[in-house]
């Protein structure tokens, strides 16, 4: 919960760069087709039913294994805020804004694409949780 907070949480600046006119997109995001390439790529690569496991890159490492017994109700609000936070930006969308992955800035996906791969990520941890607890009650 405190690994999908903190991707979460990682593309705030860029969404608020982007509103306030101070995002510079990358060379790379300025191609429709690359956005679209590197989206689907990413996309894909998160989606619940894939069973290859990736690595997550540096900066959204899972901090350290005493996350206190707060986590639940801060991943709960966190996903209030999350749900307020994309519905914030409908005129960003409409406007077919693009922003760079907080990971690595030659990564470009259109916003609404950002959006998808957040939920799809979320997703994939929901059916691992749900697969763990499956197998913790065939233990039993």
């Amino acid at each position: 919960m405190d690994h999908l907070i903190t991707i979460n949480e990682s593309y705030y600046p860029a969404v608020q760069a982007v509103r306030d006119g101070s995002y510079k997109r990358p060379f790379w995001g300025r191609f429709g087709f690359y956005r679209k390439m590197m989206g689907d790529f990413i996309l894909k690569s998160v989606q619940p039913d894939r069973k290859k496991k990736i690595k997550t890159f540096s900066i959204w490492e899972p901090g350290s294994s005493d996350l206190g017994a707060d986590i639940l109700p801060r991943f709960l609000k966190h996903q209030q805020e999350m749900a307020q936070f994309i519905a914030s930006c409908e005129d960003l969308l409409e406007a077919g804004a693009a922003i760079s992955s907080p990971a690595s800035r030659v990564i470009v996906y259109n916003l609404e694409t950002a959006f998808d791969i957040i939920t799809q990520h979320e997703f994939r941890h929901l059916a691992q949780a749900l697969e763990i607890l499956e197998l913790l009650r065939n233990d039993d």
